[in-house]
């Protein structure tokens, strides 16, 4: 078996290795449509540039801001909950940007969107954090590896599939339902690691974090440069693309 292959190469969990390939599958099927949904607004929907902008704003927003309040909840409830929870949302949202074709019904997906990354990445980085302290550093490494691969496969993937945005969309929304349903039968493997933590550990870390004025500082000076990296600039090569291409269609 693949994963198992993995395992063995990378001296790690399968559980893991497991965490690991749902991270780059979950991260090339947003990824696949992502960057065609403001090409559909535009092109398809005939959406005003107001309109465009809130609607990736309320994406953005929510996926940067709301895992502030799901961390502690997933730490509370479970992060094996949250992280079935959000890859369902995440596929609803993009069902919901294929049959729906209203303003408002945009802006209601885009916040669906935002929650479902929010509560499937801040779940998964906490089972991340969880793991023994010989191989954290590793997981993170390939977690970012796996991300960032994440990002390459899924627009490439997305330009050989695409026939219109809207069964792009579908074919995502199908692949997050199809990810809820691989987690939920293989959810025990996690169990180890899926622990709540006691309410008092909880704000001594917090309170350990705070105290280190270069983690803070440093956090604080790579917050709006990694920000607008990863989340302005895909939407907006998008749209560039299509005005120096004009043959290009994809709506």
């Amino acid at each position: 078996m693949l994963i198992n292959y993995f395992s063995e190469q990378f001296s790690l969990p399968t559980r893991t290795i497991g965490l690991l390939f749902g991270r780059f599958i979950a991260n090339a099927t947003t990824f696949m449509s992502l960057p065609l949904l403001a090409i559909h607004m535009t092109e398809a929907l005939s959406f005003s540039s107001f309109v465009i902008g809130t609607v990736l704003t309320i994406e953005l927003i929510t996926i940067a801001l709301l895992p502030i309040v799901t961390g502690p909840l997933s730490d509370r409830f479970g992060h094996r909950k949250f992280i079935t929870i959000g890859l369902i949302l995440e596929g609803l949202a993009f069902y919901g940007f294929s049959v729906f074709t209203t303003e408002y019904a945009y802006m209601l997906f885009a916040f669906v969107l935002g929650a479902g990354g929010a509560f499937y990445r801040s779940s998964v980085l906490a089972l991340y954090a969880r793991e023994e302290e010989k191989i954290k550093d590793k997981v993170f490494v390939l977690s970012n590896l796996a991300e960032n691969l994440g990002v390459i496969v899924g627009p490439s993937v997305g330009v050989i599939l695409a026939s219109s945005a809207p069964q792009l969309f579908k074919a995502s929304a199908a692949l997050f339902l199809i990810l809820s349903i691989v987690f939920v039968l293989f959810r025990d493997i996690w169990q180890g690691l899926d622990v709540c933590e006691e309410k008092e550990k909880k704000i001594t870390d917090l309170k350990a974090i705070f105290r280190n004025k270069q983690w803070v500082l440093l956090g604080l000076a790579l917050m709006p440069g990694g920000f607008s990296l990863h989340n302005f600039s895909s939407p907006t090569l998008s749209i560039s693309i299509r005005y120096m291409k004009g043959s290009l269609r994809v709506i």
